[in-house]
């Protein structure tokens, strides 16, 4: 299932997210976050943070959770 999240007023260029982005998107969340641990730029605390708090909030949308 698809989830957007989006991190508003975050100081980092855009191309520099993107270059952390582009190694994770189309991944499988786990294999995406083991990706972002090891990943040595700044950006990439700010992705896994966000990352994470779509995972949080989908699970929340689901029923019975």
């Amino acid at each position: 299932m698809r989830t957007m999240a989006r991190a508003r007023f975050v100081r980092v260029s855009a191309r520099k997210a993107r270059l952390v982005l582009d190694q994770i998107r189309g991944k499988a969340v786990a294999e995406a976050l083991a990706t972002l641990e090891y990943t040595p730029r700044a950006a990439a605390r700010l992705v896994e943070k966000v990352l994470r708090s779509a995972v949080r909030e989908r699970r929340a949308q689901l029923p019975g959770a």
